[in-house]
């Protein structure tokens, strides 16, 4: 249960900058982006199969932010910075049983590149160095809102994890 509490949360570290889904809003150019954004909302729900010995398990899960102080800049020279924290409220249910724990996530998106293309975000995290796709759907004056699908695989001496999630998560410009 450990290792699938660490792969939830490795999911959710990485939820934030993960996505690729399509949408027709007009986001704008890279201008409209830049500031201070405060994080208001992230919600996601998601599905976690990890397979023992050719036994799969499989858990549905969902978190909710509260306490939220975290914030993103980003800069005019393509270049982003996160501060602050919140927690995630994380509630798994595997095989009927619901299991619910707080999360306290810091350093959140870290800092790193971006490029905004349309309604597109491409961020790509200094420690990371891998690009991830961000659906931007709504852009207007001082309130962002972006929608993620994340989706991530991994065998581990025979143990094989693969997590999916679909969230969204708004800002609000300060």
């Amino acid at each position: 249960m450990k290792f699938f509490n660490r792969l939830l949360l490795l999911a959710a570290l990485f939820s934030v900058v993960a996505c690729n889904k399509d949408d027709d809003t007009n986001a704008g150019g890279d201008d409209d982006i830049v500031g201070v954004w405060d994080l208001n909302v992230l919600d996601y729900t998601g599905k976690s199969t990890t397979t023992v010995s050719g036994m799969p398990f499989t858990a549905d899960f969902m978190g909710s932010a509260r306490d939220i102080t975290a914030s993103v800049e980003f800069k005019s020279d393509g270049t982003y910075q996160s501060m602050g924290t919140y927690t995630i409220d994380l509630t798994t249910s595997l095989n009927g049983q619901n299991f619910t724990q707080a999360v306290t996530i810091t350093d959140w998106l870290g800092t790193g590149t971006y490029m905004v293309n349309g309604n597109v975000i491409t961020a790509t995290d200094s420690q990371a160095q891998m690009p991830q796709s961000i659906d931007i759907t709504k852009l207007d004056g001082d309130d962002l809102e972006m929608d993620f699908t994340f989706t991530q695989s991994s065998n581990q001496q025979g143990v094989i994890s693969t997590t999916s999630i679909d969230g969204n998560y708004s800002f609000k410009r300060r």
